[in-house]
């Protein structure tokens, strides 16, 4: 008898085993149902001001808000994969290896160093102790902000608009690169870097006119030092250092700051952590991606781009028929998930933003919302950031931003920023944006004050 109950034992333990991959990656369908009865809410439900009570704990409040007074509406969808970065990006494979220096930055155990090299995220999920809330939240940041295989240099073309209650006002484009000196995965190389950058960013204004040449360098050390920030102004050709509290400034006069990228582009060393609240909530993404991965192919220059585009965002400006804020994203789908949601507070006494809320999905390690508060208490601005799923080098899945959107509730105002896709704005111009992985023509050397006269020209 005992033998039976022990080969019996040893049967099902052996089906569990054999079945664990698949059940692991079927893991995000059964939650993805399982919220939707939760809520008693699916695929192709559609919320606006007379229904939307039922969905308001999965709404930041200033959303929320805009639904119940008619601004907004809330479309449902259901996603077809796993929408996220790569599970073997974000397993257990550095449990135990970093711990949290004095700047609360990522050190090193074996060494007491910065790492330069990323194999996964340096907390994994199961490691994280939650009743320490200031602790976790500085480590879930740091998983976000090393959430997924870097794809560096990077190349990027942008565009934002105004938008303002009248619709479309004007625009701003141009490019970006970034370059991150942390190497990635099996890739051991380390990129010659003698200043010991972390990573420097390029941003150059191509159009309109009046702008058109400006320049933004910005610095980021792995030892923490100060961030180092540069501008060429065209109107005067000089190239002006910034101080870094102007991160927090308007970005040319849109209703973005430079740390608002992914929701949450600052220094975590400058800002007052502490991990408020884990619940479920609605999380905006573009209508095309609810059904497939933005595939990345191989070029002969070794560099990697889109395969196909995806679709970029429609405002509400846009459609003639629309009542709502002219703002309001129209081809945006909304996806049941589960989030923390982090607090944080800078240092500085120049910041301009006070409180901020980051809403960062559990799954992806994604920021989707960032709710803005003035130095005074007072709610200010909103910024929303849409992810993109794609498939690269090694097959890796990787979360990228691809859309944004600033909403100034003080002035009534609002901007988008667009980075992937064909699109034809306000402006009736048509703009295909580039989309360049491992660019072999971004080098360390443009990221010099001294390339920023030559490159505006």
């Amino acid at each position: 008898m005992k033998m039976r109950l022990l080969h019996f034992i040893s049967a099902v333990f052996l089906v569990v085993i054999l079945l664990q991959p698949v059940s692991a990656e079927q893991y995000w369908k059964e939650k993805q149902q399982a919220l939707f009865d939760k809520y008693d809410i699916k695929d192709g439900d559609v919320f606006d001001s007379s229904n939307c009570d039922k969905i308001k704990s999965l709404l930041p409040e200033p959303i929320f808000n805009w639904v119940k007074k008619g601004e907004w509406t809330i479309p449902i969808g259901e996603m077809e994969y796993d929408f996220g970065t790569d599970p073997a990006w974000i397993d257990d494979r550095n449990a135990g290896k970093f711990k949290l220096g004095d700047k609360d930055q990522v050190i090193e155990i074996a060494t007491g160093k910065y790492p330069t090299h990323s194999d996964g995220i340096p907390f994994p999920i199961s490691t994280i102790d939650f009743s320490d809330t200031r602790t976790a939240a500085i480590k879930i940041i740091n998983n976000s902000m090393g959430k997924s295989p870097i794809s560096s240099p990077i190349d990027r073309g942008f565009y934002q608009e105004w938008i303002g209650q009248k619709g479309y006002e004007k625009c701003i484009s141009g490019s970006l690169q970034i370059m991150v000196y942390v190497t990635e995965g099996n890739n051991l190389k380390e990129i010659y870097n003698p200043n010991q950058f972390a990573v420097t960013s390029l941003i150059k204004i191509e159009e309109p006119y009046d702008v058109a040449g400006t320049c933004v360098l910005s610095w980021r050390y792995f030892d923490l030092s100060e961030d180092v920030g540069f501008t060429y102004l065209p109107i005067i050709r000089r190239v002006k250092r910034n101080s870094q509290a102007q991160r927090s400034d308007s970005n040319m006069g849109t209703d973005f700051a430079l740390d608002d990228q992914d929701c949450f582009n600052g220094r975590i060393d400058s800002m007052n952590w502490e991990l408020i609240d884990e619940q479920d909530f609605l999380m905006p993404v573009m209508g095309d991606s609810l059904n497939r991965i933005e595939e990345y192919k191989e070029f002969p220059d070794g560099s990697w781009r889109p395969a196909f585009e995806v679709d970029p965002m429609i405002n509400g400006y846009m459609d003639p028929e629309w009542k709502g804020a002219p703002w309001a994203p129209l081809n945006v789908k909304w996806i049941l998930r589960d989030c923390w949601v982090l607090e944080l507070y800078p240092k500085d006494e120049y910041y301009n933003y006070g409180r901020q809320l980051l809403y960062i999905d559990k799954r992806n390690l994604s920021a989707s919302f960032k709710v803005i508060y003035d130095r005074a208490g007072n709610y200010w601005k909103t910024i929303l950031t849409l992810y993109s799923v794609f498939k690269g080098k090694g097959g890796l899945k990787n979360t990228t931003s691809t859309m944004y959107l600033g909403v100034d509730d003080k002035a009534h105002h609002a901007s988008t920023g667009i980075s992937a896709g064909t699109y034809t704005g306000g402006s009736g111009k048509t703009r295909k944006f580039k989309a360049i992985l491992f660019s072999p023509y971004v080098k360390p050397g443009i990221f010099s004050p001294q390339n920023l006269s030559r490159i505006a020209r």
